[in-house]
């Protein structure tokens, strides 16, 4: 476990080291395991967190099997930037899915393409074994890879995303066991090692970022220190494409876009 904790540490200091105009923020559901491990260290580390949970807080705490691991997680919701809870309406139950299956594993599903969609690496404390389990490790890799999760997403998904360039698919894969006999980690894979992993056809695992993502990840972090170095003229020079002075309603959203696009 400290060597896990080490190497997560390890991706955060190089991530910093790098993009320092970039602030890292660490976004983790807090589920029993690997979740929790990233959030202790991106809390040790004074790193904004973000905590989406798969259902209401309550019942998400009946999910853990031990007090100790639910008074982690009130702890570090406490100490966390932002918590969320994702919408709990449940679509009907796809063809070809048990009922009880869906029932129990949809809010994880539905979490973990959430969290594919919205962050820019995919960290994976995974044994590198594929699953049917659906919203596990496996599954949320190849959702982040193929954009296919069954049940949620359409088979057509996969091959729209075949005609462009996919600059989203970054993972960085920590190759460790699960915490049960007999799931050792892939045998292709050494516990404790670790790549980032793309869908790149000649070069999909590699010790160094792929040169596309460092490239969109400096953009960002010169983009960053533009803003910082001009945001006093920002502030006032900026003016709303909206006249908010009627009285219209508009959704909350189109103040936050209005804010951020001045």
């Amino acid at each position: 476990m400290e060597a896990i904790r080490a190497r997560v540490k390890s991706l955060f200091v190089e991530l910093q080291t790098n993009y320092p105009d970039n602030l890292l923020t660490i976004m983790s559901p807090l589920a029993e395991g690997a979740d929790l491990l990233v959030a202790e260290v991106a809390v040790e580390m004074s790193l904004d967190l973000i905590v989406p949970l798969p259902k209401s807080r309550e019942a998400y705490l009946k999910d853990f099997r031990s007090d100790e691991t639910r008074q982690q997680l009130k702890r570090l919701c406490e100490q966390a930037t932002t918590v969320f809870e994702l919408p709990s309406h449940k679509p009907p139950v796809p063809e070809g899915i048990d009922a009880s299956i869906w029932d129990s594993d949809y809010p994880y599903a539905q979490l973990g393409v959430f969290l594919s969609a919205h962050c820019h690496i995919l960290l994976a404390l995974w044994d590198g074994n594929p699953s049917q389990h659906l919203g596990g490790t496996a599954q949320v890799i190849k959702f982040h890879h193929d954009d296919v999760m069954p049940g949620i997403t359409p088979k057509t998904t996969a091959t729209q995303q075949m005609l462009v360039d996919d600059e989203s698919d970054l993972v960085f894969h920590i190759v460790c066991s699960r915490d049960q006999i007999d799931f050792e980690p892939h045998p292709d894979y050494q516990p404790l090692d670790w790549c980032w992993y793309t869908k790149d056809e000649q070069t999909p695992r590699s010790r160094k970022m792929p040169a596309q993502h460092e490239l969109i990840f400096q953009r960002s972090a010169d983009f960053s220190a533009d803003a910082a170095k001009i945001a006093a003229r920002i502030e006032t020079k900026k003016s709303s494409l909206l006249d908010f002075s009627t009285n219209v309603q508009l959704p909350n959203g189109i103040h936050t876009i209005s804010h951020f696009l001045p």
